[in-house]
């Protein structure tokens, strides 16, 4: 995935909430990954996104199994 920090200041990356629901909308799992989890060895306290660049990360998640057919990205 890209992250794109559209303000025009820097700003401290966020906490990335994942939710999988099934076909009636009901949650089949959910995670909520930390700036140090998908930044990985780049991850550094003080480090801002920068406006207007794309930051690529990577967020591993369980198969949560056949019913999870929808999801959801949350800005925490």
């Amino acid at each position: 995935a890209a992250i794109l920090n559209r303000a025009s200041f820097a700003q401290r990356y966020p906490n990335i909430q994942i939710t999988l629901s099934d076909l009636t909308g009901s949650t089949v799992a959910q995670r909520t990954f930390t700036p140090a989890e998908y930044l990985g060895s780049l991850y550094n306290p003080f480090l801002q996104m920068k406006p207007g660049k794309p930051v690529h990360i990577a967020l591993e998640v369980l198969d949560p199994g056949n019913t999870a057919i929808n999801f959801e990205f949350k800005f925490l």
